[in-house]
């Protein structure tokens, strides 16, 4: 059987609803057909998504991974079936498009303190180029991106970017590694290492980090491919692997978080919105604002002292 976009969301909707039940109601069909065309699906995708019990359905570890793709595809399609970009959004109401990291609520706070009353709705992406391109097309007032030395940024011309802070990349280690004592890690110490190298985020990372690596004499051995923090974290925590983990990451019993020596991985989070968007005008102060939350944020203590040795100002 191919799947269909009537598929996705049949699968969309019994992960709502959690009852094969419910979710027949809410489709319109028989629950015994429902039930058919779920076995249909899961034996499309060769694998189950559900896994069934006397309390209804719940998702599989596989069902997981399908559904978050299944409810991306499905928001992507209805922004085209409207025919029309979002309405920009009065300064009452904003949209906000993040990644993952430090800054996230950090950003809320001061849009909600910065626009009194003002009611902010978070929307999360892995990819930065994907969150650019929906701030382009009016989906989003704002959003917080990232890019890379080489890598920079490239708005089109209806979209201003403002750049908040550039963050060194330090390495993560598992706490029993043999280079964890150290104070920092040469970036070569680690060419024979199992690696965590997330897909591409559109606008430059793992590809600068690459780069570095390739500048320090080896390519990494790719062994997983990881975008989720929490799984990162557990695959080095279980000394699977190493990886380039932001220097604001805080160091755990079994997670070692050292500076590279020479400091060859950097990001910049920057911000981006419409120059005819809620927002224009508002940079110098929403910039100040996020600084101070960054400043806040940034309290993990190799990160500290690494900006103490390096005498290292947020700029």
């Amino acid at each position: 059987m191919r799947l269909e976009l009537h598929h996705l969301r049949v699968l969309g909707t019994i992960a709502e609803h959690r009852s094969l039940t419910k979710a027949a109601v809410a489709l319109g069909i028989s629950q015994p057909a429902l039930s058919t065309k779920l076995r249909r699906i899961e034996d499309s995708l060769g694998s189950p998504v559900f896994a069934r019990g006397p309390h209804g359905v719940a998702l599989t570890a596989y069902g997981e991974f399908v559904l978050a793709r299944v409810r991306g595809a499905l928001s992507n399609v209805d922004d085209l079936i409207s025919g029309v970009a979002a309405e920009p959004c009065r300064p009452a109401r904003l949209s906000l498009g993040v990644i993952e990291g430090p800054l996230m609520v950090g950003l809320l706070g001061v849009l909600e303190d910065l626009i009194e009353g003002c009611v902010v709705s978070l929307h999360s992406e892995y990819s930065t180029r994907l969150l650019l391109d929906l701030v382009a097309s009016g989906r989003l007032d704002i959003a917080l991106l990232a890019d890379y030395p080489g890598y920079e940024l490239r708005p089109g011309p209806d979209v201003e970017v403002w750049p908040v802070v550039s963050e060194p990349g330090f390495a993560g280690l598992p706490a029993s590694h043999r280079l964890a004592a150290q104070e920092e890690v040469t970036l070569a110490d680690l060419s024979g290492e199992a690696w965590i190298v997330p897909p591409s985020d559109g606008t430059g990372w793992p590809e600068h980090m690459l780069d570095a690596c390739r500048a320090a004499g080896f390519t990494p051995g790719i062994t997983h491919s990881v975008v989720d923090n929490r799984l990162q974290h557990s695959l080095i925590s279980s000394g699977r692997a190493v990886a380039i983990v932001q220097a604001t990451t805080p160091c755990t019993e079994t997670v070692a978080v050292r500076p590279l020596r020479g400091d060859p991985c950097w990001m910049r989070y920057q911000l981006a919105w419409r120059r005819d968007g809620p927002l224009h005008g508002l940079g110098d102060r929403i910039i100040a604002g996020l600084r101070e939350a960054y400043a806040r944020a940034s309290a993990a203590p190799q990160y500290a002292a690494w900006r103490h040795r390096r005498g290292y100002r947020f700029a």
